[in-house]
């Protein structure tokens, strides 16, 4: 298990990195150079980078679930102190600084324009509005805790079959459409999404976390000519843009990714990079939850310097939004309860 850590921790730090880049370039949606540059990086990117995250966390779902000797109010302890409990300690800290900001009619730092109610409403009603949540990111948080408690209900209390979760996950992928406006309870986020944890907590185990060599290099290459296709398909091509829809590539890209980190992890154990990836992936929970709050104080220092270059501005918000969380998350480890209150976990 330990060898198998380092490689997933290696995938969840290409994740994490691609999720922060993907971020800010989302933050020059008004640039004209946006469209002409950096839209297909933006299109690639969360073609899979969520999936990968659901996809990693579904594995591990399975292990807890499946063991033998399985403790009903540890577990529903521990997916609400790690997930539940920093999805509203981490939006009420972020509250009064959107508030604040909100009062001052700055739109210009990028914080989501709501007023109070709006924002309380969302926390406690619309847990996906991300128009309206005190830091947008955080949905993930909820919808991951629902994917627990749901499967968790599914597996353990009502005893069902597993393979009827991923039944479920294309059902309401087919749906989404209609309910991607339905905010109650982060309900169109459980639709868009599930059927990558679905996916995972059935087969992920035999498919995704193999550690065949010669599978891992002729699934990835096969893997990775399949994504291209589906990433660059004919717009009037119906078949291709269904077969994209229904997650295609939210699937072969995180699973690119993770059989790309076993192989690089084996070739390269002592590498740097190796150890960096390996570390981002680690702290992906700290840089995750921090990484907004930190765009709007780059985006605050980028208009006191009046800084013009799109490509020096994204340089400016894309460092320090990865390196300015693992500060964040030191400073909280120095006192231990504060660190599990706003991150789930002990440092």
């Amino acid at each position: 298990m330990k060898k198998r850590e380092i490689y997933i921790d290696i995938a969840k730090g290409i994740g994490i990195l691609l999720v922060v880049y993907g971020h800010v370039l989302a933050r020059f949606q008004d640039a004209n150079f946006y469209y002409s540059c950096l839209v297909i990086q933006n299109k690639i990117i969360f073609s899979f980078v969520m999936p990968l995250f659901f996809i990693i966390s579904a594995y591990f779902q399975r292990v807890r679930l499946e063991k033998e000797k399985f403790d009903h109010i540890k577990y529903l302890q521990k997916i609400s102190s790690s997930l539940l409990v920093p999805f509203y300690t981490l939006s009420f800290l972020f509250l009064p600084f959107s508030y604040i900001i909100y009062l001052t009619g700055n739109q210009n730092l990028g914080v989501n324009f709501a007023n109070l109610k709006e924002m309380l409403f969302a926390l406690f009603f619309q847990q996906s509005n991300t128009k309206y949540l005190p830091s947008g990111v955080l949905w993930f948080l909820f919808t991951l805790f629902s994917y627990h408690f749901f499967s968790y209900l599914w597996i353990r209390i009502f005893k069902f079959r597993a393979i009827f979760l991923v039944v479920i996950g294309i059902i309401l992928k087919i749906f989404y459409p209609f309910f991607q406006n339905t905010y109650w309870l982060g309900f169109n986020k459980f639709c868009q999404f599930f059927i990558f944890y679905a996916i995972s907590y059935v087969f992920a185990h035999k498919v995704y976390f193999t550690e065949d060599i010669f599978i891992s290099w002729l699934s990835l290459i096969f893997s990775f000519l399949i994504y291209l296709i589906l990433i660059f398909e004919d717009k009037n091509n119906f078949l291709l843009q269904y077969v994209s829809f229904l997650g295609t590539t939210g699937i072969l890209g995180s699973f690119i990714v993770i059989r790309f980190s076993y192989l690089f992890n084996s070739k390269l154990k002592t590498n740097l990079i190796v150890k960096i990836l390996s570390f981002f992936g680690k702290n992906s929970m700290a840089i995750y939850v921090f990484h907004a709050p930190t765009f709007v104080i780059c985006k605050f220092f980028i208009l006191l310097l009046n800084i013009s270059n799109i490509l020096i501005k994204i340089f400016f918000i894309f460092v320090p939004s990865v390196i300015l969380p693992l500060v964040y998350a030191k400073i909280l480890s120095f006192y231990r309860p504060a660190y599990k209150l706003l991150l789930g976990r002990n440092p």
